[in-house]
């Protein structure tokens, strides 16, 4: 089969000015090329298994593991790349705008990138946050992330799927039956009946239309959703997205305004406090002067209530001088006259006594001078004669 092939010198074609073009092609000259447009347009772009995400610390997500079970398609620029991911990947989501977390591919003829040559740099592939409103048509999202301003963690309901597409192959050709290579899908003869809210129902030989009643408050039915949730209409209800919004808005403000109010508070307080330097700074100088003023008229008007004081002293001492001397002399006359009044009754009875003294004592001596005998040498000098002088001292003593 060897001697078959044909060894021409080759011309290479302007693969761009072609109507058709073929993958891959013999002897093709850009085969990274070739390969990255053969599924273009054929298999949807999205994420095939696993690209789970967990919630780390902080405002932290963790996209993937290490299973090496990560696989997501991606198309741009008519080519198409199969993205594997083989270590998990970490990322920081910004607080205070909705951002959305992307795999993003890239191939471009002629450059190399990291994966082929570690001096180069570019990706070919990626894994980065970007905020929701910049996402692109070659972007594949795991997920989008609300977090309020100020918030400190992530939390599941700040979590949106809703951008999140599975990847598959492209079936939408499929539908018509006439035009469908695998008539083994092709629908049946398959008669629907229905009941309740939904209306119409035959068998599927023929078109079909089958139809919902509207609901109400008190009939089953379709609701219609809304993007959005201040409505008023009993029919319609608002969907999950746009309640999680609103609530998201809500947390968004009521934070705004605690971080408002703290702010607010700071400024007050610094405001208050140089405010109350200032005015303790006036308050001494308004304080020195008034207070040299104040000394010197208090020390005149202590100056004159002291001599004010003084005489009055004295004016008081010199009346309570006289009335205290009159008092003591009439206290002494009242003593002075007690005094006589109790030595003359003393007197008397002293007086009395002595008398009585005097005469029992003279009898008594009068009795013992008859029994003594006169002595012939001695002349002895009758004892009553000195007893009576011994009572007249005493009498005068009491005089």
């Amino acid at each position: 089969m060897a001697s078959d092939i044909q060894t021409t010198r080759l011309t290479y074609a302007d693969q761009g000015a072609l109507h058709l073009i073929a993958d891959l092609a013999f002897n093709e000259q850009y085969t990274s090329a070739a390969l990255n447009r053969k599924f273009y347009g054929i298999a949807r772009p999205g994420i095939y298994r696993g690209f789970n995400y967990a919630i780390g610390e902080g405002l932290t997500m963790t996209v993937g593991d290490d299973s090496g079970e990560d696989t997501a398609y991606v198309e741009r620029d008519r080519h198409c790349m199969t993205i594997h991911g083989q270590h998990a990947v970490t990322l920081n989501i910004p607080a205070g705008v909705k951002s959305a977390i992307v795999i993003e591919g890239f191939y471009q003829y002629g450059v190399e990138t990291k994966q082929v040559n570690s001096n180069s740099q570019t990706d070919a592939a990626t894994m980065k946050v970007i905020p929701s409103s910049a996402i692109e048509s070659h972007h594949v999202v795991v997920c989008e992330v609300s977090v309020p301003t100020g918030a400190k963690a992530i939390t599941a309901n700040m979590i949106s799927e809703d951008k999140r597409i599975a990847g598959g192959i492209d079936l939408a050709s499929h539908i018509d039956v006439t035009k469908d290579p695998h008539k083994q899908y092709a629908f049946r003869k398959i008669k629907i009946n229905t009941v309740g809210p939904l209306r119409g129902g035959h068998d599927l030989s023929e078109d079909l239309t089958l139809t919902v009643d509207p609901s109400t408050v008190g009939t089953a039915g379709v609701v219609q959703l809304e993007d959005g949730s201040t409505s008023n209409s009993i029919v319609k209800a608002p969907t999950a997205y746009a309640l999680t919004r609103e609530r998201m808005r809500a947390e968004g403000a009521e934070a705004e305004l605690t971080q408002n109010l703290a702010d607010t508070e700071v400024r007050v307080k610094a405001y208050a406090d140089g405010k109350a330097n200032e005015a303790e700074g006036h308050a001494r100088v308004y304080a020195d002067q008034v207070g040299a003023t104040t000394l010197a008229s208090a020390k005149t008007y202590a100056d004159n209530v002291s001599r004010q004081a003084q005489a009055n002293a004295e004016a008081v001492a010199i009346q309570q001088g006289t009335e205290a001397k009159q008092h003591a002399d009439s206290v002494a006359a009242d003593a002075k006259k007690t005094a006589i009044a109790h030595a003359d009754q003393v007197g008397v009875d002293t007086l009395a006594s002595a008398k009585a003294f005097a005469t029992s004592e003279a009898k008594a001596a009068e009795g013992r001078a008859k029994t003594l005998r006169p002595q012939k040498h001695r002349r002895q000098k009758p004892a009553q004669t000195l007893q009576h002088v011994n009572i007249s001292m005493m009498l005068s003593r009491c005089r």
